[in-house]
């Protein structure tokens, strides 16, 4: 068997195969290839795992529960011989029907939950023997409307095989399609399968210097097929149809009509990720939604900041190991025109590409400029938009800030009486600000740049915001 790789063409199908063959045998070269590649488990090893215990629950307690017409013992067996055989959780859900009497809405789901399980701890198994090298799991979610809302909101957490102080353990990990061990983890009364999940982990490993700097990391970001971090970015760019269907029709109306424009996914959502009541959300306060809605973003904000973080590199930078916390970087240790955020991520600052000559960048503490912006007309009240803001502004900025890259700084002038006025970047802002930003970079008159200084400019000490 001879490899080969075509510069033009990538790797050629022929060139793993004993010999040639022609294009009409494409189909059979790739079942062929597949079959080489990624065999199937054998079916003792698939009724193995079907049969292990997990988060103190049997596989029989479990299966039997599956369904009311074949025992877990039969379901067992049906499911171990034709995953073994390469069948996907169609055809296995077929063999449910045909030999054990199985409705077709029951088969399917068992076969695809369980499917799911047997593909999961293969996985995990081939995680274990990293050893050393393997911290923890980070857990990712399928990301629409279907989706659950605390798997949503749990999506870009990471659980840690040993746990420092602040960092969730494996007894809060779950294993899809099964929840976590602990309780805590799910809503009350919540079963611990979660059926037709489509969550899944990825191995966190020990962090490596080397990795982090290398050009093929540091460079591929932008390469990257593009996909939602968080929950709120899949919400962002979803139809009004999808977005109802996510939090409930009546939340949706109730917070569209009490904001006068389309709510974003946090205006749905508790500081622990659950979504809100509809009672709550009625009752709540204009700054109790604003208090809220900071931290909420505070904490979607980090989460995007992981899950981009282990994509790219395998491991979080700083942090594998180490408490959940980041040390407050003082700003005269930061790189010039540069913020950070509390989860230790830096926020460059480049010139706006329409300011004038007589614009230059200063660096303030967002909290002193905010108190001063908000006598303006324009201002956007922490959390939210308000009268005059532009919905999507905010939540296409919060995607754009995870990419890690420079910031274009907002264009800010102080009118005849001292008060902040906005030219662009109002929005930019406000999300840094609500993120808990220790400095923010803006763009101001250099006839104006001293008073700025003077009258928001940070303390030599000042840490990231608490958000």
């Amino acid at each position: 068997m001879t490899f080969g790789y075509d510069p033009a063409g990538g790797l050629q199908v022929d060139n793993f195969l004993p010999e040639p063959v022609g294009p009409e045998d494409a189909d059979d070269q790739r079942d062929y290839l597949s079959d080489l590649l990624f065999p199937p488990l054998d079916s003792p090893r698939i009724a193995a795992i079907l049969r292990q215990p997990i988060a103190g629950s049997t596989w029989q307690q479990d299966l039997d529960r599956a369904t009311k017409y074949a025992s877990g013992e039969q379901i067992a067996n049906v499911m171990a011989s034709g995953l073994s055989l390469g069948k996907n959780p169609r055809e296995v859900a077929k063999e449910l029907q045909s030999r054990l009497g199985v409705v077709q809405s029951s088969a399917r789901r068992v076969a695809r939950t369980y499917g799911v399980q047997v593909a999961h701890r293969a996985q995990m198994d081939c995680h274990q023997a990293l050893g050393g090298l393997l911290v923890g799991y980070q857990i990712r979610a399928t990301l629409d409307q279907h989706t659950r809302p605390w798997h949503a909101a749990r999506s870009g957490t990471i659980y840690y095989l040993d746990p420092a102080p602040g960092q969730k353990g494996m007894a809060q990990c779950p294993h899809p399609p099964l929840e976590a061990e602990d309780p805590n983890e799910r809503p009350p009364g919540t079963p611990r399968t979660a059926w037709a999940c489509r969550c899944y982990l990825a191995p966190v490993l020990r962090g490596d210097d080397a990795i982090q700097n290398h050009p093929d990391f540091t460079t591929a970001t932008g390469a990257l097929v593009t996909a939602p971090d968080v929950y709120s970015d899949w919400f962002a760019n979803a139809d009004e149809p999808r977005r109802r269907l996510a939090v409930g029709t009546r939340r949706y109306s109730l917070l569209k009509n009490t904001l006068g424009a389309h709510p974003s996914w946090e205006h749905f959502l508790d500081t622990d990720g659950s979504l809100l009541s509809v009672d709550s959300l009625a009752t709540e306060t204009d700054q109790q939604r604003a208090d809220r809605l900071a931290k909420v973003r505070a904490a979607l904000a980090h989460r995007r900041t992981l899950t981009r973080q282990v994509r790219q590199y395998g491991f979080v930078p700083g942090e594998v190991g180490k408490a959940a916390a980041v040390p407050a970087t003082p700003p005269d240790k930061l790189p010039a025109r540069t913020g950070l955020l509390p989860d230790g991520q830096r926020v460059r600052f480049a010139r706006h590409p329409n300011a004038t000559r007589d614009e230059i960048i200063v660096m303030v503490d967002p909290r002193k400029l905010d108190a001063a912006w908000s006598a303006d007309a324009m201002y956007l009240p922490p959390g939210g938009i308000g009268a005059t803001g532009i919905p999507g502004r905010r939540e296409a900025f919060t995607s754009f800030l995870a990419t890690g890259k420079a910031v274009q700084a907002s264009r800010v002038s102080l009118d005849d009486s001292g008060v902040p006025a906005f030219t662009d970047g109002r929005h930019r802002f406000a999300v840094l600000r609500d993120t808990g930003a220790n400095l923010v970079g803006i763009m101001v008159p250099k006839d104006q740049a001293d008073d700025v200084r003077r009258r928001f400019g940070a303390a030599p000490d000042a840490p990231a915001a608490a958000p």
